[in-house]
């Protein structure tokens, strides 16, 4: 009984918290099909994750062209999405209760949705860019983070917000977030500061180590719904780092991107680190 009262109170104050959030009035949105943006981007809500949504979410975006990219990047920046609390209540509450509740969309789960849009969405301006750099570096969930990352550099890998957000990322509390970023300075040219001292240590223990690359294979997936967000479960994954098409073992292949690395600065690197990095080619 006691169980039931603290669930329903938990519930109760995480509805009123989630109608105050959601409640909040948000510019209007364009139209297409003489139908919001966000009709098209959610649906009916329930079916926010069946492929016809994302596709139909996908169809609106792509015919509205640059005029869909304030949106998207709303969609990142905004408090949209529900709360880890309230989700975590509508898995536990009663089926009957749950179909009247409104459906839980994690905040988490809505920016990977977005940002597998932008993956596939053009038109940004230079200063649209930079706020989606910015965007990555604010994210709290190192899943989201990597994921925002990796749009980045399959997009804007040239454009000149790409190499400070890696600089910035070099400092992540991640250590395979940082990897990946020391990895991306070293393959975009070599090097965008050869002298910055971050590079060389990480790449060393990601070449020293194994556990040092399966850390950052650990955060390269995202899972919709789940608790905590974009972890491992059953449910489909949003995004993969590239490597599943693959025969070769996933930490092989980032072993030789790091390697890869390495050899590019090399020319920059100090007699030690030379004698160093040379130790662990045998």
């Amino acid at each position: 009984m006691k169980r039931a009262l603290l669930i329903a109170g938990l519930l109760g104050a995480a509805i009123i918290i989630e109608f105050v959030l959601v409640s909040v009035p948000r510019k209007p949105t364009i139209t297409y099909k003489d139908k919001p943006l966000d009709t098209w981007f959610y649906g009916a809500r329930t079916n926010f994750f069946h492929e016809t949504t994302r596709q139909a979410a996908q169809d609106a975006i792509d015919a509205l062209g640059t005029n869909a990219c304030p949106f998207l990047l709303a969609n990142l920046q905004a408090k949209c999405g529900n709360g880890a609390l309230y989700c975590k209540l509508c898995r536990v509450v009663p089926a009957w209760l749950r179909t009247r509740l409104p459906y839980a969309i994690s905040k988490d789960d809505l920016r990977a949705i977005t940002l597998g849009h932008i993956r596939k969405t053009g038109g940004f301006t230079r200063q649209q860019k930079q706020s989606l750099a910015d965007c990555v570096t604010g994210f709290h969930n190192p899943r989201l983070r990597l994921m925002g990352f990796d749009v980045m550099r399959a997009k804007y890998e040239t454009d000149p917000s790409f190499s400070p957000l890696c600089r910035k990322l070099l400092s992540d509390v991640h250590p395979g977030i940082r990897l990946k970023a020391a990895i991306a300075l070293a393959e975009t040219g070599i090097v965008a500061d050869p002298r910055e001292p971050r590079l060389f240590p990480i790449l060393l223990a990601a070449l020293e180590s194994k556990k040092e690359r399966e850390r950052s294979l650990d955060v390269s997936g995202y899972w919709f719904q789940q608790q905590p967000p974009g972890g491992p479960g059953r449910i489909r994954k949003a995004f993969l780092a590239g490597f599943q098409l693959s025969q070769e073992p996933e930490e092989a292949i980032l072993r030789r991107r790091v390697l890869t690395a390495m050899y590019r600065l090399e020319r920059h690197m100090s007699q030690e680190q030379k004698d160093r990095f040379k130790q662990n080619l045998r």
